[in-house]
């Protein structure tokens, strides 16, 4: 499918930019520039465009008693005035039905008449009828670019180009601890603890904000910050096991020993996170999309081809990617400031 692949080129072309050159050496200079590009382009992307949806997405969400929601929608040009010049008539582009759309107030009727002979945005609101709608607002002229809407999401939708590439970041994080930690217990070479260190931190650190992410959707979709779902513990106990990580370095003063014991505990906290993470949510009912009692994965890994537009699944490949780059940046720099640490503390042992 066209998103997976959008997926895995951006996933690519991070990992790529991430590994040259070898940690430990400075980013090249057209790698900061593009990672702060990429992040600047989403970030807008993600924000400022407007969310538009369809004459379809407005009756489906007006409709529905519990769905209020105003909704964007494009109005054609050649609509006709209605005779008393109160509303419009526009045929709907599927079916061919007339719709009535009314003005909430004469001067947005005269901002429309500007778009008479070009496509207009605007705002329809309910008025409990599936073939009658009011313009509450006029926007202008259809915009460059727009992020089609996804219905029971709508605005909120916007959250998932930083809390999605977030989590991503951080089970990628998570995994390099695990292998560097690995590769630490069969060699006893201290390069791969302090990777593995460096990649753990960076990682706590998106999964604080991953989380923190979340608890804001939740709070818009769910009505609460915390609602005791599974995704939402499964994460908490994840930045609690991986606190003790940091907490038993801190303990142990010979470098040695606490490489090993921390090695050891980052291997058992990784097998943790992939079943708090993984497993856990998927074999019981929760709230969060792909659990036991949930038919969809979402839409942004949903297999079904109209699960989500091209232009959101560009933008959020292009966040993913970004997300990654700035994960092997920051990686890279802990990773130098920890070596610049060691040789000072060397150097100091020596002197003494």
């Amino acid at each position: 499918m066209v998103k997976f692949l959008l997926y895995a080129i951006g996933l690519g072309a991070a990992f790529g930019i991430g590994f040259i050159p070898r940690f430990g050496l400075p980013r090249p200079l057209f790698s900061r520039i593009l990672i702060v590009i990429t992040l600047a382009a989403v970030t807008c992307l993600a924000i400022l465009p407007p969310t538009i949806g369809t004459f379809n997405d407005a009756i489906r969400l007006h409709m529905a008693a519990s769905l209020q929601q105003n909704v964007n929608v494009l109005i054609p040009q050649g609509w006709r005035a209605s005779p008393d010049g109160a509303s419009i008539q526009a045929k709907h582009p599927r079916n061919s039905e007339t719709l009535t759309i009314r003005f909430a107030s004469p001067e947005l009727r005269q901002r429309l008449e500007e778009f008479q002979n070009s496509t207009a945005l605007v705002t329809l609101a309910n008025t409990g009828s599936h073939t009658e709608f009011t313009i509450s607002e006029v926007h202008g002229g259809e915009p460059l670019f727009a992020l089609p809407l996804i219905p029971q999401l709508e605005e909120r939708a916007r959250i998932m180009y930083f809390h999605v590439p977030m989590s991503w970041v951080a089970v990628v994080a998570y995994i390099v601890t695990l292998v560097c930690s690995i590769l630490y217990v069969r060699t006893d070479t201290m390069k791969w603890d302090m990777i593995a260190v460096s990649s753990a931190s960076v990682g706590t650190l998106f999964c604080a904000l991953a989380y923190i992410t979340g608890a804001i959707w939740a709070k818009f979709d769910w009505g609460s910050f915390f609602n005791w779902d599974k995704k939402e513990l499964s994460v908490l106990l994840l930045l609690l096991i991986y606190g003790a990580y940091f907490a038993l370095r801190g303990s142990i003063d010979s470098p040695e020993r606490r490489a090993r014991q921390s090695s050891v505990y980052a291997i058992v906290a990784c097998v943790a996170a992939v079943f708090l993470v993984f497993i856990l949510p998927r074999i019981t009912d929760s709230l969060h999309p792909g659990s036991a009692n949930s038919d969809s994965a979402g839409p942004l890994l949903s297999a079904q081809s109209d699960s989500i537009a091209f232009t959101k699944a560009l933008v959020f490949s292009l966040s993913l990617s970004g997300f990654t780059m700035l994960y092997f940046w920051m990686l890279n720099l802990n990773i130098r400031v920890a070596a610049i640490r060691g040789r000072l503390a060397h150097r100091q042992a020596d002197d003494v």
